[in-house]
């Protein structure tokens, strides 16, 4: 089996571990006879007692989708888990994405208007749950609502920083023009990179909540997976050293030398 599909620690000392998050993983489990999560394999490996923010969930700091592959930091003891707990509170633990996205004019079913005539240097709302079974979620601009809960980021919007975009070229030279972002978000919530993209007009691809327009094969790019990885951690350890743990992005390596 391929090492992207497989997870592994990326860095760690005797506070906290950072882990890579193969695609099509969960996180963490949702019961305690739920197996074959994030948070299962690395406890097979490191016999931490942290008590975090749910039982099952161990010292498990930060999420990210199933369908996203990337880096998520564990804290190995309960002092670890308490610094960093308040760390990311206050916004000092960065999390960088990279995204492939392919424009489009079409806007999704329940999006408010877009504002934005050039890709902007942030994007930002509160959310709402959204749809059938409540699967995707949307941005809200408003505080409250009459007939849905909106969800804020301690009543601040969620923030998603637009730090670099560059468009590329599939090997087979497809019409369709794909775009690669970075970004930088500090505290997330469900989807957001997923659905602010789409909100701006640049979805990703192989997103099936919020790309019904295009997906990577279409556009000659041998990506079976969600096109969004989680590629770096920035953050302060206890003992006030500065981490920067990075991955180069396997996938874009199978169509690209340009990236």
């Amino acid at each position: 089996m391929s090492n992207c599909l497989l997870p592994r620690i990326i860095d760690e000392n005797e506070d906290y571990a950072v882990v890579y998050k193969p695609p099509e993983m969960h996180c963490a489990p949702l019961k305690t006879s739920e197996t074959g999560t994030l948070v299962n394999w690395f406890s097979d490996i490191c016999q931490a007692h942290v008590k975090g923010r749910k039982l099952i969930e161990g010292g498990l700091l930060h999420r990210l989708d199933y369908s996203t592959c990337g880096l998520v930091l564990f804290a190995k003891n309960q002092a670890a888990f308490d610094y960093f707990q308040n760390e990311q509170k206050e916004g000092r633990i960065i999390k960088e994405y990279q995204a492939l996205c392919n424009k489009t004019a079409i806007p999704l079913p329940g999006f408010p208007v877009c504002n934005f005539n050039d890709i902007p240097e942030f994007i930002e709302s509160n959310f709402r749950s959204y749809g059938r079974g409540r699967k995707a979620v949307r941005p809200v601009l408003e505080t409250k609502h009459r007939f849905y809960k909106i969800a804020s980021d301690n009543e601040e919007y969620y923030k998603t920083e637009i730090c670099s975009c560059k468009e590329i070229t599939s090997q087979n030279n497809n019409e369709t023009a794909i775009f690669l972002f970075n970004l930088h978000i500090k505290r997330g919530f469900r989807h957001q990179i997923r659905c602010h993209m789409s909100w701006i007009g640049f979805p990703i691809l192989n997103d099936l909540l919020y790309n019904t327009s295009c997906n990577a094969q279409s556009c000659g790019l041998q990506l079976k997976n969600l096109a969004l990885c989680a590629n770096a951690l920035h953050f302060t350890c206890q003992s006030r050293k500065e981490i920067e743990c990075r991955i180069k992005w396997h996938e874009l390596e199978l169509f690209s030398d340009s990236v």
